[in-house]
């Protein structure tokens, strides 16, 4: 799984109710995941800075910052697969 298999309408959340659903649901998996890997999703999708933009704030290489971005995804995405089976389980 990887970021086209999130949801859009976690990453994109405008709305008050949207945002609350996307929050509960992003919030813990977030909370399992290493701080530069928050770090680096938060400027990307909440902020919207571009890799190069990304490499600036955080001193690393935009090539760099490509993979690290490509496995906090993943990482994201197999988390929240997680935490629907679980939910699903319950």
């Amino acid at each position: 799984m990887c970021l086209e298999d999130i949801p859009e309408r976690l990453l994109a959340a405008r709305d008050g109710m949207s945002r609350v659903d996307s929050q509960a649901t992003l919030d813990p998996a977030m909370a399992l995941m290493r701080p530069r890997d928050r770090q680096l999703l938060w400027l990307a999708h909440a902020e919207g800075y571009s890799h190069k933009e990304i490499a600036e704030i955080t001193g690393l290489r935009a090539g760099s910052v490509r993979l690290l971005l490509y496995r906090a995804r993943r990482k994201m995405a197999r988390l929240l697969r997680e935490q629907a089976a679980d939910r699903s389980r319950a």
